[in-house]
């Protein structure tokens, strides 16, 4: 059975500013790879907030900072579906808390 790619991409708030942007390939029902990404939207600009992936053979979490520090911390699951689904969960619920660090972080 051959791989299957898989990508969407949806606002979580009214003012469609913040995106919720996930692809991911399975296989037999597994994920392999996988990104979901958080981004703030304001006017023509997106900004990049917390990004979970699996690239370089390892799950790891991007925090974005607005004066284009990136924190990078790893994590450890018991298999890549498992990190994809904590990635998706936890981005997706924590949203507003999320862009309220970056937001304090760009006033000083």
């Amino acid at each position: 059975m051959a791989a299957k790619e898989t990508s969407f991409r949806f606002f979580l708030d009214p003012e469609n500013q913040i995106l919720l942007r996930a692809n991911f390939t399975t296989e037999r029902g597994e994920v392999l790879r996988f990104t979901v990404q958080l981004e703030l939207h304001v006017g023509e600009e997106v900004k990049p907030l917390v990004r979970v992936d699996n690239a370089h053979g390892f799950v790891h979490q991007h925090t974005f900072y607005p004066d284009g520090r990136v924190e990078e911390r790893r994590l450890r699951f018991a298999s890549d579906s498992e990190a994809y689904g904590y990635a998706y969960q936890m981005l997706k619920s924590r949203w507003r808390e999320l862009r309220e660090r970056y937001e304090r972080a760009s006033m000083g």
